[in-house]
């Protein structure tokens, strides 16, 4: 072999094993970037985590007609829930028999409650507040002599201040109305014209004619009776109530109660204990 050849030769080697060197790190690239190294160019896809499916709540397999009330009020809640979740038959049936449970318990306590009520006509208003008409007659007559008597037993230590004001046309319906009612139960009245007693007015706070204001005389205690035109028989529950609380009778908290219901159905204080206890 001639010296030019064995050069080609040797040339030619080593260019073969410089190409075998590249064609590796080509593929090992290849392998380890992507499809002609362009792996750069491809958007990078974010890994997406999928939250678990939430589970629906058990319904637990306890009696619901001997479970707690609470404990079953918390199985109808979850029934409904499930029902509304998933729709088939079974669940909207399971839902549908614990609200005829629901039903059923409410008829029993009713009927239970109206056996007791008759048994113990304290804890029922059958008394105080009777429904039929003869009943209500009745009652309406008691209401009626317990007013009159009352107020009319107390015209010796109460009086009314009547505050008016020469530019009200609502006072001249109030004058007939009081009129009347001096002439039914003799009380005093003491009218006060508030342009001409600012002070007075001023004291009581008062604002708008006409008004009346109750006063005891055996005390400096007053409270207000109406504010604007009262009918009679406003005036004569408001007082019947006012001279009641201002003389001890009753207390705040019996403030439309009758003395006929005392201790009854409308009482709210505890029976046994009297007013101021």
């Amino acid at each position: 072999m001639s010296r030019r050849s064995c050069i080609r030769f040797f040339s030619l080697a080593v260019a073969l094993i410089l190409f075998s060197t590249l064609m590796a790190n080509a593929e090992e690239r290849c392998a380890r970037c992507g499809w002609f190294w362009y792996d750069w160019a491809k958007p990078k896809q974010e890994e997406t985590t999928t939250s678990p499916t939430p589970q629906p709540e058990s319904i637990p397999n306890a009696d619901p007609w001997r479970m707690d009330t609470d404990k079953f009020q918390e199985l109808l809640v979850t029934a409904k829930k499930e029902a509304v979740r998933a729709p088939t038959v079974d669940n909207v049936k399971r839902y549908f028999h614990l609200q005829d449970i629901v039903r059923r318990k409410a008829a029993a306590f009713a009927n239970v409650a109206m056996v007791v009520a008759k048994n113990n006509p304290q804890y029922g208003g059958a008394r105080d507040l009777p429904v039929s008409t003869p009943g209500r007659k009745a009652m309406l007559q008691a209401r009626r002599e317990e007013v009159g008597s009352t107020i009319y037993g107390a015209r010796d230590n109460f009086a009314l201040l009547y505050f008016h004001s020469p530019d009200c046309g609502f006072c001249e319906a109030q004058n007939g109305i009081l009129s009347h009612f001096v002439q039914k139960y003799g009380w005093t009245i003491k009218p006060i014209d508030i342009n001409q007693n600012p002070a007075v007015a001023s004291r009581f706070d008062i604002q708008t004619t006409p008004s009346l204001l109750l006063i005891y005389r055996l005390s400096e205690d007053y409270l207000p009776i109406s504010v604007g035109v009262a009918s009679l028989s406003e005036v004569e529950t408001s007082l019947y109530r006012g001279i009641r609380l201002l003389s001890g009778d009753i207390t705040p908290e019996q403030y439309s109660l009758y003395d006929f219901q005392r201790e009854g159905y409308f009482d709210p204080m505890p029976i046994g204990m009297e007013a101021g206890q």
